[in-house]
C-alpha cells in the first residue's frame, strides 16, 4: 500500500492542484542563498552572544568538585570516571573534564572554546534537523532562530559542567531526529545503510557516555518521526518498517544503557530528594513559557548558587499565550498538528516532572527549577515540533505570512538579546575568576620545599557541604607549579579571602601545658612505643584545628597527634589524627588536628627503646593572618 500523502487537505484532493499547491510551495520558500544566509545569521548571533556571557564568568561549583574527584583517584580509573555523582552518569563528560584540566588547570580559555566550538556543531545540526522536518522554509528559519536564540539553550551552554553533558546530548538528538526523519519520512536509502547505522549507534552511545539524559533521543527522535509522517498523510506502519534497521539498534543500546544506569547511578539520584514538590513543576513552567517568547529578561543570583530566571508575570502570559496562539494556528491550518505538538511540549512535561522527582527535598527552593539548564533539550524538541506543525509539506504559508514570521523572529532576538545581557549582569559580581588567578600566582611564587596547611575555599566559591572537595588541596590538586599541601608545616600560612598566600598564626582558644625543662615528657617503652595525653587548659569543640607543637626528642622518631574525644570512636579519631617527624634539635611545627575535647594525645611507635620526648606549651585554635 502506498505510503505517500493522502487526501485531507484540499491541495491533495485534485492532481492538478497538487501540482499547483507545489509550485506555490516552491515560490513561497526562500531561496538556497537566503536560507544559508538566514541560517548563518541566526548562528552567528547566537555564538556572539555565547562568547559575550563566557567572557563574563568563570567556573563554578560542579566544575570544582567533579574535577576534585580525582584527588584520591587516577582520572582514568573507574572510581573517577564512573563516580555516580549527583545522580548523573556520565563517564566521557567526567573524563572531559578531567583531561581539560590536566592540560590547563583551571584556565577558562579551553573549556570557553570548547564551549563555544560545541555550541557551533549543535545549532549546525539542528538546522539540518529542521530541513529535514520542514524543508528549506520561512518556518523553519523561525523555529531554528526559536531553538537557537531562546534563553533555555543559554544555562547549561556556558556552565562548563552543565555543557559537557548537555552539548554532546544535543548534538546526537539532532542528529537523531534529522536521520530518523530522513530514514522513517523522507524515503532516503542511504538514512539506513549499514554505514550510517553504525555511525548513528556510536554518535548514540557516545551521548549516552557524555549524560544519562540522552535515553530519551531514540524515544524522542522516534516519536518526532512518527508524528511528520502522520502529519502528511503518510502511513506510519510502512514508514517504521522503512526505518526498522535504524530504530532497533538504537533502542536496543538505549535499553540497555538504561539498566546500566539503574544499576549505577539511579539509586543515588533517589536517595537524594525528598517528596515530590508540584510548586517545582509550577516554577519551572513559568519561566519555560517566558523563555519561549525571549525571556526571562530578568536574571536573580545567591552566590555561590546558580543564576536562575525570574520572569515578570506579564511577560510568563505572554509566553502562555504565544505558545497557545502558534499551537491554535498550527491546529487551525492542519488539525493533524496536534501530534508533533504533543510530543514536543509532552517531553517538557517529563522533564519537569523527572526534575521534580530527582531534586525535590526539604531544603529545595523553588527558584531550583528555575535555573534553566535543566530544559535545553526540551527547547530543542519544542522547536523541532513546532517546524513540523508549520510545515508547508502540506499546505504552503501565505506569501504574506513572511513579513510576520521575519517580523516575530525580530522581535524574539530582540526579547533575546534582553536576556542576555541580564544573564551575564547576575553573574557580575562573581569573583571565582580572580580568585583563581590570585591563588595560582601564589602557590607559583612559594617556596615549592615547604608544605601549605590545607583549609576551606572561600564560601563564594564553594560551600562546606561538599567536604573535602571545598578544600584547596582538592581544588588544586592538578596544578603541578606549587608547594605540597600537607597536615603539618615548619611555616604556617594561609588563604586570606582573595586566594593570596600570606603568613599566618595560631590564635589559640586552649593551650597545651607544659612544666619544666622539658615540658611534658614521654619516655619510649622497650617495645618502641609510648603513649601520652597532653592536657589542655580548656575543652574545645569538635573541629579541625592547628596544634602548634614544640616538641624535642633525644633521637628521631615520628609521633602521632590526636584530638580524641566520647563523641568519635577510635577510627574516626584515627582518620583525623597526623604523623609529624621530630628531631633531636627543639623544632615548632604546626599540624592540623581533627577532633575536639581537653586532651592532646600523642603516640609514638617504631622508636628507639628509652628515646625521651619532650612537649612544650603551645596554642591550639584556627589559623589567623599573623600580626
Amino acid at each position: 500500500m502506498s505510503d505517500a500523502p493522502q487526501p485531507g487537505v484540499p491541495a491533495a484532493d485534485d492532481p492538478a492542484l497538487a501540482a499547483a499547491a507545489r509550485v506555490a510551495q516552491r515560490e513561497a520558500r526562500p531561496t538556497r542563498a537566503q536560507w544559508l544566509g538566514g541560517i548563518a545569521v541566526i548562528i552567528a548571533l547566537q555564538i556572539l552572544g555565547r562568547i559575550w556571557v563566557l567572557g563574563g564568568r568563570t567556573f563554578y561549583w560542579d566544575d570544582f568538585i567533579i574535577v576534585a574527584g580525582g584527588h584520591d583517584h587516577p582520572w582514568w580509573s573507574p572510581a573517577f570516571w564512573a563516580q555516580p555523582h549527583d545522580g548523573h552518569f556520565a563517564p566521557l563528560a567526567f573524563l572531559l573534564q578531567a583531561a581539560v584540566n590536566t592540560l590547563a588547570p583551571w584556565r577558562w580559555w579551553l573549556p570557553a572554546t570548547l564551549m563555544v566550538l560545541g555550541q557551533v556543531a549543535v545549532s549546525l545540526m539542528v538546522a539540518r534537523a529542521v530541513h529535514a522536518i520542514a524543508g528549506r522554509s520561512w518556518q523553519g528559519l523561525a523555529t531554528a532562530a526559536i531553538i537557537c536564540w531562546t534563553p533555555l539553550t543559554l544555562p547549561g551552554a556556558t556552565w562548563w559542567s552543565a555543557a559537557a553533558n548537555a552539548l554532546p546530548m544535543q548534538l546526537a538528538l539532532a542528529w537523531w531526529v534529522a536521520l530518523g526523519v530522513r530514514a522513517t519520512v523522507r524515503h532516503d536509502p542511504a538514512a539506513t545503510s549499514p554505514r550510517m547505522v553504525a555511525r548513528a549507534t556510536a554518535v548514540l552511545l557516545v551521548a549516552l557516555a557524555f549524560f544519562e539524559k540522552s535515553l530519551a533521543i531514540v524515544p524522542v527522535a522516534g516519536a518526532l518521526a512518527a508524528s511528520v509522517a502522520y502529519l502528511e498523510r503518510r502511513r506510519v506502519r510502512p514508514c517504521w518498517r522503512r526505518g526498522r534497521p535504524l530504530w532497533l539498534p538504537g533502542l536496543a543500546v538505549t535499553v540497555a544503557w538504561g539498566v546500566l544506569y539503574l544499576v549505577i547511578a539511579a539509586r543515588d539520584a533517589r536517595e537524594a530528594s525528598g517528596e515530590p514538590r508540584i510548586e517545582l513543576v509550577l516554577s519551572g513552567l513559568g519561566q519555560v513559557l517566558a523563555a519561549l517568547a525571549g525571556g526571562p529578561w530578568q536574571w536573580q543570583r545567591w552566590a555561590p548558587g546558580q543564576a536562575w530566571a525570574d520572569a515578570p508575570a506579564a511577560l510568563v502570559t505572554t509566553g502562555a499565550v504565544l505558545v497557545l496562539l502558534s499551537a491554535a494556528v498550527a491546529i487551525h491550518r492542519d488539525w493533524r498538528a496536534w501530534a508533533p505538538l504533543a510530543v514536543g511540549f509532552g517531553y517538557l512535561m517529563v522533564v519537569l516532572a523527572a526534575m521534580t522527582w530527582v531534586r525535590s527535598g526539604e531544603g529545595t527552593a523553588a527558584e531550583l527549577a528555575k535555573t534553566l539548564h535543566y530544559y535545553g533539550d526540551a527547547a530543542m524538541v519544542i522547536g523541532f515540533a513546532l517546524a513540523a506543525a508549520w510545515s508547508d509539506r502540506v499546505r504552503p504559508l501565505p506569501r504574506r505570512s513572511r513579513h510576520l514570521v521575519l517580523a516575530l523572529g525580530a522581535l524574539l532576538a530582540a526579547s533575546s538579546l534582553v536576556s542576555v545581557a541580564g544573564y551575564r549582569q547576575a553573574w557580575s559580581d562573581d569573583r571565582t575568576g580572580e580568585w583563581l588567578a590570585t591563588t595560582r600566582a601564589g602557590l607559583a611564587a612559594a617556596d615549592p620545599g615547604t608544605p601549605v596547611l590545607n583549609q576551606a575555599v572561600p564560601l563564594e566559591v564553594l560551600l562546606p557541604v561538599v567536604q573535602p572537595r571545598n578544600t584547596y588541596h582538592w581544588v588544586f590538586s592538578d596544578l603541578r607549579d606549587r608547594p605540597p599541601f600537607g597536615r603539618w608545616t615548619d611555616r604556617p600560612r594561609m588563604f586570606d579571602a582573595s586566594g593570596r598566600l600570606i603568613d599566618a598564626e595560631v590564635t589559640p582558644v586552649a593551650r597545651l601545658r607544659a612544666d619544666g625543662d622539658c615540658g611534658t615528657a614521654l619516655t619510649v617503652g622497650p617495645d618502641g612505643t609510648g603513649t601520652l595525653d597532653v592536657g589542655l587548659d580548656g575543652i574545645i569543640t569538635i573541629d579541625d584545628w592547628v596544634v602548634e607543637f614544640n616538641a624535642m626528642a633525644s633521637s628521631p622518631m615520628e609521633v602521632r597527634l590526636a584530638l580524641p574525644n566520647p563523641f568519635q570512636d577510635v577510627d574516626q579519631t584515627y582518620a583525623a589524627s597526623t604523623v609529624v617527624p621530630v628531631g633531636a634539635e627543639p623544632r615548632r611545627l604546626w599540624a592540623t588536628v581533627g577532633g575536639g575535647g581537653n586532651i592532646l594525645r600523642v603516640v609514638v611507635r617504631g622508636a628507639d627503646p628509652g628515646a625521651r620526648l619532650c612537649i612544650g606549651a603551645g596554642g591550639v585554635g584556627p589559623l589567623t593572618p599573623a600580626g
